[in-house]
């Protein structure tokens, strides 16, 4: 722990405590899983709407005649 308290330049005893009490919040085994999940959006676009509007930019953007060839 002491060099993982260096690399982050606090008192490795904070580290030690810090892993602790994680330990003891997540005795129940759920816990630490509620904050991985992520809540929807509401204003969510459907997969029709994203492949209409890539259709669309697809035929209307050009492409410039002075754009550099990738090697």
């Amino acid at each position: 722990m002491r060099f993982k308290a260096q690399v982050l330049g606090v008192h490795p005893r904070n580290i030690v405590l810090a892993v602790e009490q994680r330990r003891i919040m997540d005795q129940g085994g759920e816990f630490l899983w509620r904050f991985s999940l992520r809540k929807k959006r509401s204003d969510l676009l459907s997969s029709f709407v994203k492949v209409v509007i890539i259709s669309w930019w697809v035929l209307e953007t050009k492409i410039s005649p002075n754009r550099k060839e990738v090697t």
